[in-house]
């Protein structure tokens, strides 16, 4: 959903770009971002 969100408002990132957004936002390590961890 975080990489759709991305691409739908435009913003251009690699593949290697959002793989390491997603790994510093996700606290818990299951691959994905939550609420909690989105607000934050």
């Amino acid at each position: 959903e975080f990489r759709y969100f991305m691409v739908h408002m435009g913003m251009q990132f690699s593949e290697q770009e959002v793989d390491e957004m997603i790994h510093e936002v996700d606290v818990d390590g299951d691959g994905e971002i939550n609420y909690e961890e989105f607000v934050k």
